[in-house]
């Protein structure tokens, strides 16, 4: 066929599904044309009905020489097939005489679906392919009948739909399809086409068997109701009529009791829909779709059937029924209007005669006992009801006959008690027909499971009279009709009559009204017999003869009975039907319920109970049993009840003395039920127990008599029934499993209903018995023999339900597994409360444990299969959901065990199939569509949920586990090399992996559909969303689970360019957004890392917004794009907003913090109230919040308005329950505020992940810095301009202040790589000027949000104080160029010589735009911020102090904040920051030992000094800190004098390489507090400068208060040390050496302590002068100490600082002030020849003598070291250091020249012309004689000594040594040129010049 398609089975279900999804989402636009194209395309499939394409030997040969030649197929192209292959096709081909091509087309496709259908071989999925196609095509027909328009119902689509589908259907039709279908259906027949599949081996496992039975079944359901579903709408042509009772006139009744399958019963309502004109009743008369129906269109229709119905027919049965429907319609169409009756008139006369014809056949006795039998009937909505029309029709029509029965029935009824008066036996040929309709009446309405209530008709006027309107003339009839059949009833009669009252009884209402019509009773009938008064009057009469017989009056067994007047069984009979009366009132009206059983006359309950104890036959004690179940639905009754039962000792409760005495329903079980294999009586008091205690349990039941609770009940429930069910004979093998059932029920119910509490376990001090739940708890924890049956049941239901046949009470045994189900996950749920309670009871009861328990072995299989067991519910979903949902959340609480996993696991892959099979049944329930009605899709959807969380659960433990398994992870390997594909490829199964992404993919499409979705559905997307993030973070499953949702279509794109979703303000929505938007973080990193920028790229494009109006920047760089249209102005964001997906989703969230109003209370107290609530928080477990527990909170309170409601007054009461609903109500509202709430921080959370991260690691190739900095620019205002003006919750504020904070990070980034970059190119950086406006919005919003966000959260205060300096940090970056290059050579001596340097690279001009965008922001919020930084920097959290203060710091350091200095010290803040330093001696202390226990102080400290260090830069901070006595607090602390020791040998391990370690070394951290101290006392002498003796004299008093530690470092002091120690020792001589002048001499000449110190410091200065010259050796041993090029270049860097530090100490240690700058005073001895000896740090402990060979050896080795800056051409970095070493040299050769000159001039010129000079000299040192005093000081110089000078000098000061000198300064400014200048001319002048004797 040249439109066949290309398989059997995938154009069949995209059709249907096409067509579904048009029918089923009526109101979602979509486009119609689509599913004309898709129906037209069909159009022959459905005119040739189930037709395959024929075999053709062309097409067979072809084939078979595709084998060694070759095929072109259609996807695949050319291809050799295989021999296996084609020899399947052709078999297929036979077997359904399919075209040959066609066969082979459903192989391969059979082949891709063979994943889903493990264990089964491709022709076996083929197989099962073919006929799901052929349903799948029959079910589009059955949908399009059903959706067109018609008489019976509307379907609830489009107009335009519904015509398209109308004529459509009319199409077919007009093709005879109908036909067609009768044509099917008596070919299609099971038997053979079984035959057929196991004649070719087509048949498969007993699932496979199933299937394809439940498929061909289904087939031929669906053809007869597409039959069903035309004529009830249309109505069915003469032809098809005649045809359909040609079909049914051979139907022979099956089955020993005849019943009618469901196929013939739907073919039986076709036709009785044919025949229906009820329309005529509900729709106008001129209707045009009325008038077209084919038994009123046609003629000819009503004589040709009516010919067909005079013929014989197999089963007389139907032939009567369409009679009967038939001569109805004829009876409709009679009172018709005569426009729209045919012109037949003469057949419309014999609608009486076909009515008699078919009571004639029996037709009651047809419907009572086959039709209404099957089950069917009672299902399907319009079966019912048109079998309603048909016997309501008959009473409202044929009145005259229905009377004529009833007289024939009174005819009968005296007959019948004739024969029986004269003992014989009545014939059975009589007339019962009036009986029989009695019975159909009654159950017709008694299973009304649809809740139609069509039972309600009967009851018009007695509605009516109570709402006073007036009833139709319908309901007057049936009324009538009711009280015809009750008047004068006969006792033939009466047990027909009850039955149909007790059918008419189905609702609440009808129920209530055969309650008044028989409280009426002799009004209504004209006898009493039929009144509740003549029943119950009954029973009390029969109770009382029984108790009369039965009472004993003597304990012996020898008494004598009298016997009583025998009950016959039409009594008994009669009994029953009112017991059944009674049970269909009492269960529908709880008014009438409670009104029977409070009748004092009646005494329903007593007197029923006491029949139950007498001699009673046990199905009238089942049935008083169940009767006593449906009077106890109330609390009342069942209160009253369970008094009964406990007085009657029918159950015994009580131990008798009595050696005799009744054993009640124990006996009877044991004895009789037994013995008759039959057990009603057994299922009865079941039944009973179970509605007394789901109703209500007296508090104190039995007590007096006994110990109180239910304990004896319990007994009986377990040891008499079910712990013997299972060993007694059933006559129904079905009963067996009704009982079970029930039992089961029962314990569910006391476990369902246990609350655990400790007091249980402790029997024997409690004054009652504990719940039964408790007893069930303890059987379950413990391997008793309730636990083990339970796990019986749970297996055989297992293996009887793997055979997929149909067992006796195949409904019993699922539900019996139910409830073993939910006892299992009810034990297992509180199993650690009970152990909980357990534990704290101190209880000697030895418990197991549920969990530990499932893990033993099966005792029947020898195997720790129990979990498998119930596991392999999951695999029976399609049928029983409920069991799949409970077996998922068993196994999700076993799993939570440890090191259970991999047990289970290995159980779960013990063989492939069971591995394949168990795996399967996950997939399928994560994939079952979601539709249906609202109860299965509710389950499926909890379903997928448990599913999920199972995994979710699963996932973090060790691997592999179960989850991997399920999610189609290796577990033979490492999970990680697990490489997952689609299912099919590669062999690749079927994974839960696969069915997520579906799930997501499908709630996509939904999305963008803009179909609703409902709160369950959300909810299930979310945890879906949830388990995605789990996997993306999960470190062994992200790489595996990324790789494949790359591979699925571009996944986390697909869903991140559908946000924000649609109701994004609900919870649930918002975590499914929170859930993607972590994912799309993770991606992010993930990619970034592996350098994969084009999906780095799709990912920020999307999240950048490049989609909508701007396609065709497409091809520009994307940086590029932004940068173009970036705006730089905080106003006017919105068209920001509308293309930036990060602000879209911004703006999703509200900040608005809303207050729940508590609702005013006068009967309940607000406090105690909260109380309650709080006690009622349970945690929701995860992340989620705790949530109040509305059931427990409903609970507690009615119980407490239980216990009061006596001591209340009636008009309270109401006021009462009031509250209640309103404290629940705000229960509900708190619950839903938290929700929210929890969810909105969630969600921001998320965004601020995915939002850091994206800038965080952008490669610049898919982001560039240009467009980086626009875009975080506009991003934080769309931030600061929602949070910052709205009252925010606090948890909020956190999470985007934190998120401000990593933007200004990566924006200060960004602004440092931009500087760097314009500076390696020499262009223009980043100038403030463009972006004025938005640092000034940036600034301004985050300096108000500090003012406004008060002192409730640290941490929000510790973002907004980074986020500051980070803000001022970039304008700073962005006004001094190379700024941050100039700090990196650290502080210099230069800047402490003068700080006012700082900015004198800063332009006016850029000056300029910095105090307008600080002074404007900081002016405008006058004082309070920096009140604010002051006391968070004095108090608070140490993170919180170390910001606020280095926020002060940073205001300090402009120009504009000078007064802020005055406010700090006014407020009393300065003088306590200066105090703390004080407090935090100890703690620092602390800090210094081997292992701390924390560092804060120490960081503290650190913020602490910087800051002070900033207010020492100005001249009144100096002075204020020195006011407040700084110097003298830091003179004090004891922790600066605790330098740790330390080895200055060249193979120290340099233990500061440590300093990134998280706990530094001692060393380092001394440094950290050491440091700061010299650099204070540093700014401060810098700031008053060197010549303030009081400053100068007070940092030597600091010095000299540490002198212990000073003198140890100068000491120590070696050109090889560490780094660290270096720079310590360049800090410190550069402070000494600042101090250091000759002035300070002559002020403490008087104070011989403080000379002597200055003797000392002196001395050891001078001694390390030696030990810092630069000579080759110590280069070398220098740069072996260093392996690295920085470090090396660091390392001599320091030694020249130090030199440098000690030339200085020399120079103004012997400099003055005067006009000529001559010394004062000597420091070296004229001897050269001594200093120039090398040092090369052999020896540490040598002591060079301070003679000028030192100062000439360092000249010479600094000129010698000296190079010029051309020749280091390597980094900008290197350059720069190596310029800033160079400066050095050059400042040590200086100092040196002049230290030179000032001792040659004094040995020249002024020495004393004696031979020996004595030098008294304070500064003076002895070379090698220590320290003494300053009349032994000195040096003999003589005249040879100036002579040897002078000749060595000469030898040195060569003229190239010179020009060297001279050449160091070339690049220097020209008065350093002419100061190196003038000092080698004086010194050759006075070597020339002055003469030496």
């Amino acid at each position: 066929m040249a439109n066949a398609p290309d398989d059997m089975w995938s154009p069949f279900k995209t059709l249907y599904q096409t067509v579904e999804q048009h029918l089923a989402n009526p109101h979602v636009e979509g486009n119609i044309s689509d599913l004309e194209a898709v129906l037209q395309r069909h159009r022959q499939n459905f005119i040739s009905l189930l037709k395959n394409p024929p075999k053709d030997a062309k097409s067979r040969e072809e084939l078979n020489r595709g084998v060694t030649e070759g095929i072109t197929l259609p996807d695949l192209g050319h291809t050799v097939l295989s021999k296996d292959l084609v020899d399947e096709s052709i078999i297929i081909s036979d077997m359904f005489d399919l075209n040959e091509f066609c066969a082979l087309q459903l192989l391969c496709t059979a082949q891709q679906q063979m994943p889903n259908n493990p264990g089964l071989t491709r022709g076996l999925v083929a197989v099962l392919l073919y006929y799901d196609g052929r349903k799948a095509l029959v079910s589009t027909l059955k949908e399009l009948f059903q959706a067109r328009v018609g008489v019976s119902w509307c379907a609830v689509i489009s107009p335009e739909l519904n015509h398209v589908v109308t004529q459509y259907t009319d199409m077919l039709v007009n093709y005879d399809i109908l036909q067609k279908i009768l044509d099917l259906l008596e070919v299609l027949d099971l038997s053979k086409e079984i035959e057929k599949l196991s004649a070719n081996r087509a048949l498969g496992s007993p699932k496979h068997y199933r299937q394809i039975v439940d498929l061909f079944e289904d087939i031929r359901m669906i053809l007869a109701t597409c039959l069903f579903n035309w004529s009830a709408q249309c109505g069915l042509s003469e032809a098809v009529t005649l045809r359909l009772m040609e079909y049914l006139s051979k139907y022979e009744l099956n089955g020993p009791r005849g019943g009618i399958d469901d196929v013939t019963l739907t073919l039986l309502m076709t036709l009785l829909y044919a025949f229906d004109l009820s329309v005529l009743q509900k729709r106008e008369d001129g209707e045009e779709i009325v008038k077209k129906l084919p038994i009123i269109a046609n003629s000819s229709y009503i004589p040709t059937v009516m010919d067909v119905l005079t013929r014989e027919w197999e089963c007389e049965g139907l032939r009567a029924v369409s009679q009967f429907s038939l001569g109805l319609a004829m009876a409709t169409l009679r009172l018709a209007p005569q426009n729209i009756q045919p012109s037949s008139v003469n057949a419309m006369d014999h609608d009486e005669v076909l009515v008699n014809e078919a009571i004639k056949g029996k037709v009651f006795e047809f419907l009572y006992h086959v039709v209404l039998e099957n089950e069917l009937c009672f299902r399907m909505e319009f079966f019912i009801r048109r079998l309603h029309i048909l016997v309501t029709d008959f009473v409202e029509l044929m009145h005259s006959k229905v009377t004529e029965l009833r007289a024939s029935a009174d005819d009968t009824a005296r007959t019948v008690q004739g024969y029986q008066d004269n003992g014989i036996e009545p014939p059975t040929q009589i007339s019962r027909d009036f009986e029989t309709l009695l019975l159909i009446v009654g159950k017709l309405y008694a299973d009304d499971q649809l809740g139609l209530c069509l039972c309600m008709e009967y009851w018009g006027p007695m509605e009516t009279a109570t709402n006073y309107q007036r009833s139709s003339s319908r309901s007057v009839s049936l009324f009538k009709f009711i009280r015809l059949a009750g008047e004068l009833l006969p006792p033939l009669l009466f047990v027909p009559y009850l039955k149909m009252l007790a059918g008419l009884s189905s609702c609440e209402q009808s129920a209530r009204n055969t309650f008044n019509l028989l409280k009426q009773g002799s009004t209504i009938s004209g006898r009493t017999a039929i009144t509740w008064d003549h029943f119950f009057n009954s029973f009390t009469q029969y109770y009382t003869n029984l108790r009369q017989e039965q009472n004993p009056s003597m304990d012996t067994v020898y008494r004598n009975r009298s016997l009583g007047r025998n009950i016959s069984p039409q009594e008994i009979a009669g009994l029953q039907a009112v017991l059944e009366l009674v049970q269909a009132v009492a269960r529908n009206d709880e008014m009438a319920r409670i009104a029977i059983c409070e009748q004092s006359t009646w005494s329903p309950l007593q007197i029923m109970v006491g029949l139950v104890g007498c001699s009673v036959i046990i199905p009238l004690k089942a049935d008083l049993l169940r009767t006593l179940a449906a009077l106890g639905q109330s609390r009342e009754t069942a209160l009253q009840l369970w008094n009964c039962l406990e007085t009657s000792q029918v159950i015994h409760t009580i131990p008798s003395t009595a050696q005799f005495h009744n054993q009640g329903i124990e006996t009877e079980i044991e004895q009789n039920e037994s013995r008759n294999e039959v057990y009603p009586l057994t299922q009865g008091v079941l039944e009973l127990l179970y509605t007394l205690t789901r109703t209500a349990i007296p508090k104190n039941l039995g007590s007096g008599t006994r110990r109180p609770g239910l304990d004896p009940y319990f007994t009986f429930v377990v040891d008499k029934v079910f712990l013997r069910f299972f060993n007694r004979n059933y006559k129904e093998p079905a009963e067996l499993w009704e009982v079970a059932e029930k039992c089961l029920r029962l314990l569910d119910l006391f476990l369902e209903t246990y609350e655990v509490h400790p007091g249980d376990f402790a029997q024997e001090t409690r004054s009652e018995n504990p719940p039964p739940g408790f007893h069930v708890m303890v059987q379950m924890n413990r391997k008793s023999d309730m636990f083990r049956l339970i796990l019986f049941i749970v297996d055989r239901a297992v293996n009887e339900l793997d055979k997929y046949t149909s067992v006796p009470g195949k409904k019993a045994l699922e539900a019996s597994a139910l409830y073993c189900l939910k006892i299992i996950e009810r034990t297992l749920v509180l199993q650690e409360l009970f152990f909980d309670a357990h534990s704290v009871a101190n209880s000697s009861l030895l418990l197991a444990g549920i969990n530990k328990l499932l893990l033993g072995v099966n005792e029947r299989t020898g195997k720790p299969d129990h979990v498998l067991k119930i596991t392999k519910f999951v695999t029976y979903r399609m049928w029983m959901p409920r069991h799949t949902l409970l077996a998922v959340k068993i196994l999700s609480r076993v799993l939570r065990q440890p090191n259970v996993n991999a047990h289970i696991l290995g159980i779960f892959t013990m063989t492939e199939t069971l591995k394949n099979e168990i795996r399967h049944g996950f997939v399928e329930c994560l994939e079952t569509e979601s539709g249906g009605e609202s109860e299965e899709r509710s389950l499926n959807l909890d379903i997928k949920e448990a599913i999920m969380s199972l995994l979710a659960e699963c996932l973090p433990q060790a691997a592999p586990n179960v989850a991997h398994y399920l999610l189609g992870f290796d577990i033979t390997k490492d999970i990680r090399t697990t490489r997952l594909q689609q299912p099919g490829v590669i062999g690749q199964t079927s994974m839960c992996t696969k069915s997520l992404v579906n799930i997501l993919d499908a709630n996509l499409e939904l999305i963008k559909a803009r179909i609703p979705t409902d709160v369950q559905q959300d909810k299930l997307i979310e945890t879906a969303y949830s388990l995605l993030f789990a996997l993306c973070h999960n470190p062994k499953t992200s790489e595996v689970i990324l790789r494949f949702l790359r591979s699925c279509g571009d996944f986390l794109c697909r869903h991140l360019s559908a946000l924000p979703f649609s109701n994004f303000q609900s919870p649930q929505v918002l975590s499914q957004m929170t859930g993607l938007l972590k994912s799309v973080a993770i991606e992010l990193k993930v990619t970034a890392e592996n350098n994969q920028v084009t999906l780095f790229s799709h990912l920020s494009r999307i999240l950048l917004g490049h989609q909508g109006t701007h396609q065709d920047t497409t091809a520009m760089d994307l940086g590029q794009y932004l940068v173009s249209n970036g705006r730089s102005s905080p106003p006017n964001m919105d068209d920001i907003e509308q293309r930036l997906l990060l602000g879209q989703l911004f703006e999703c969230l509200d900040f608005e913090v809303r207050i729940i109003e508590r609702p005013k209370w006068n009967v309940y107290d607000s406090s105690q109230i909260a109380q309650l609530l709080q006690s009622c928080e349970v945690s929701t477990g995860g992340i989620g919040p705790k949530l109040i527990d509305i059931k427990k909170l409903n609970d507690i309170l009615r119980d407490d308005f239980s216990t009061v409601q006596s001591t209340i007054a009636a008009g309270q009461r109401q006021t009462v329950v009031q509250e209640i609903e309103s404290i629940l109500v705000y229960a509900l509202q708190i619950n839903t505020h938290k929700k929210v709430a929890s969810a909105t921080a969630r969600f921001l959370e998320a965004w601020g992940q995915a939002t850091e991260i994206l800038f965080s690691v952008a490669p610049e190739l898919a982001l560039s810095v240009e467009s980086k900095q626009g875009l975080i620019l506009e991003i934080l205002q769309i931030i600061l301009k929602k949070v910052v003006h709205v009252e925010i919750a606090s948890e909020l504020a956190n999470l985007c202040s934190s998120t401000v904070l990593l933007l200004l990070v990566n924006l200060r980034l960004c602004y440092v790589m931009t500087t760097k970059e314009a500076a390696k190119q020499s262009s223009v950086h980043f100038s403030l000027k463009t972006n004025t406006l938005n640092f000034k919005f940036i600034l301004g919003s985050i300096v108000e949000w500090i003012i406004v966000s008060g002192v409730a959260s640290q941490k929000l205060r510790i973002n907004l104080y980074a986020s500051l300096l980070n803000v001022m940090h970039i304008v700073k970056s962005g006004l001094r160029k190379g700024d941050g290059e100039l700090k990196a050579g650290g502080d210099q001596y230069v800047s402490r010589l003068d700080r006012s340097m700082k900015h004198i690279e800063d332009s006016p001009e850029d000056e300029a735009y910095y105090n307008q965008i600080t002074s404007d922001v900081f002016n405008t919020c006058g004082d309070k911020l920096i009140d604010i930084l002051c006391h968070d920097g004095s108090g608070g959290h140490d993170i919180c102090r170390m910001l606020a203060l280095s926020c002060i710091d940073m205001l300090l350091d402009m120009d504009s904040m000078s007064t802020c200095i005055q406010f700090i010290s006014r407020r009393g803040y300065l003088a306590h920051i200066i105090d703390s330093l004080v407090k935090s001696d100890e703690q620092l202390c602390h800090v210094l030992e081997t292992v701390p226990d924390n560092l804060k102080a120490l960081y503290v400290y650190e913020s602490k000094m910087a800051m002070l260090s900033r207010v020492g830069c100005s001249y009144i901070g100096a002075e204020l800190l020195l006011e407040h006595q700084i110097l003298g607090v830091l003179s004090n602390m004891r922790v600066l004098d605790l330098h740790p020791d330390f080895q200055n040998n060249t193979t120290a391990t340099n233990m500061f390489t440590m300093s990134a370690a998280f706990v530094p070394p001692i060393e380092k951290r001394y440094q950290q507090i050491l440091l700061p101290a010299l650099n204070l006392c540093d700014v401060i002498l810098s700031t008053l400068s060197p010549e303030n003796r009081s400053v100068v004299a007070q940092v030597v008093h600091f010095l000299f208060s540490h002198g212990d530690m000073i003198e140890f470092v100068l000491r120590a002091g070696t050109p090889f040390l560490s780094l660290g120690l270096l720079n310590e020792l360049s800090v410190l001589t550069g402070l000494v050496a600042r101090t250091a002048s000759s002035a300070l001499i002559t002020e403490v000449n008087s104070n011989q302590d403080l000379a002597a110190q200055l003797y000392r410091l002196q001395k050891q200065m001078m001694t390390l002068f030696p030990r810092f010259i630069l000579s080759e050796s110590v280069l070398k041993k220098i740069y072996e100490c260093q392996s690295e090029d920085a470090k090396k270049m660091k390392h001599v860097r320091l030694f020249l600082q130090i030199t440098a530090n000690l030339t200085l100490y020399a120079r103004n240690a012997i400099s003055n002030h005067s006009a000529d700058h001559r010394s004062t005073g000597i420091l070296f001895s004229p001897n050269i020849s001594e200093g120039m000896q090398s040092f090369d740090g052999r020896n540490n402990t040598l002591e060079v003598s301070p003679n000028l060979g030192i100062i000439i050896t360092q000249l010479k080795c600094i000129v010698q070291h000296y190079r010029p800056l051309q020749f280091y051409t390597n980094t900008k970095e290197t350059i720069k250091q190596k310029q800033e070493e160079l400066k050095l040299c050059i400042f040590i050769a200086e100092h040196c020249l002049y230290l030179l000159w000032a001792h040659l001039d004094f040995y020249m010129l002024r020495a004393l012309p004696v031979d020996t000079l004595q030098l008294n000299n304070n500064w003076s040192l002895g070379g090698n004689e220590g320290i003494v005093t300053s009349s032994e000081a000195g040096w003999k110089v003589t005249s040879e000594n100036i002579a040897a000078l002078k000749r060595s000098l000469i030898s040195v000061l060569t003229e190239d040594f010179c020009n060297q000198i001279i050449s160091m300064s070339t690049e220097q400014t020209s008065t350093e040129k002419t100061f190196s200048d003038a000092l080698l001319r004086r010194i050759k002048r006075l070597i020339q010049f002055v003469p030496v004797k």
